[in-house]
């Protein structure tokens, strides 16, 4: 499998370096310059809203970050207080 084929196929940057042994910028750059478009990263607007609701809720990190999808740090750094 390519670099390309991995991101394609839902690999994150982070993990395709890791296969590849590069670094995770190294693998966007090589990304960008094949016209691959990069996916978001971290949490959209509309996940972050859901983030604050659940975790309104008593819902821990890693249970937020899991339903979607992103990693429990993720999830801490957005619902940090004082984040612009």
């Amino acid at each position: 499998m390519t670099l390309v084929d991995g991101y394609l196929a839902g690999q994150t940057v982070e993990e395709l370096g890791t296969e590849f042994g590069i670094e995770r910028r190294t693998a966007g750059a090589h990304l960008h310059r094949r016209g691959v478009p990069m996916r978001q990263r971290g949490m959209s607007l509309a996940q972050e809203e859901e983030a604050f609701a659940l975790g309104d809720r008593g819902w821990s990190l890693a249970r937020i970050g899991a339903l979607l999808d992103v990693s429990a740090g993720t999830v801490r750094n957005h619902l940090s207080p004082g984040r612009p």
